[in-house]
């Protein structure tokens, strides 16, 4: 099996196999889960061929050791994966399963702060296919628009994932955000259903959804 530092290093400079979109998938132990990143977020020296680092959604760093890779998709099919860890309880060999995705709960919202899984935020949210909860990147809408009230199509980009299928959208307290005509063509062109509601409503609708390994949700807290 070709090393994880090798093949990240033929992904940049190997022109041809470099076209497409690359996502790399992480262990973190601390989760007992694999985390997933897009190849841009990761950064790494050739020359270093124990750790890169990797900025996530809220730009934070984080520093994985190249044993913790364990899957590289391409274009959203899988060509390169880690043997899985034996775990030696009998001569014949059988297999760790991989961490499902944990079932997140929105416990509460109130003007100005979400709850989920007891842990309160004082700020709109986005959570992800995996269940991890990120800060919601309002910037990308206002700097167009002067408001957060209306999605841009870059911020709809930053909000959709390969492999979602429907998108829940709390639009506020009092339902004041909007799709604007080019971020709903784009989540129309994914395929992707966008279920527009005040965000109480659609806290609901979030936590009755069945299939959440495909639904991903913002919420924006205030009005």
């Amino acid at each position: 099996m070709e090393p994880i530092h090798e093949l990240l290093s033929r992904i940049t400079w190997d022109t041809e196999l470099g076209k497409g979109e690359f996502v790399i998938g992480y262990y973190v132990r601390i989760e007992d889960r694999i985390i997933r990143a897009l190849l841009r977020q990761v950064f790494f020296d050739p020359a270093d061929h124990f750790a890169c680092q990797i900025s996530d959604a809220e730009e934070e760093s984080h520093m994985p050791p190249f044993h913790r890779f364990r899957e590289v998709y391409k274009d959203g099919m899988l060509i390169w994966q880690r043997p899985r860890r034996r775990i030696e309880t009998h001569r014949y060999q059988c297999y760790k399963q991989p961490a499902r995705r944990p079932a997140m709960k929105i416990d509460s919202t109130e003007f100005g702060s979400i709850t989920v899984d007891s842990t309160t935020y004082p700020h709109d949210i986005l959570i992800r296919l995996s269940g991890k909860v990120v800060k919601r990147k309002k910037k990308l809408s206002k700097k167009y628009y002067g408001t957060s009230h209306i999605i841009s199509r870059e911020e709809a980009e930053f909000i959709y994932e390969k492999g979602c299928d429907t998108l829940v959208l709390g639009a506020g307290q009092d339902g004041n955000v909007e799709l604007s005509p080019e971020a709903a063509e784009f989540f129309k062109h994914k395929g992707c259903r966008v279920i527009l509601q005040p965000t109480p409503g659609a806290v609901k609708t979030y936590n009755k959804a069945k299939g959440k390994d495909k639904t991903i949700g913002l919420f924006h807290v205030t009005c």
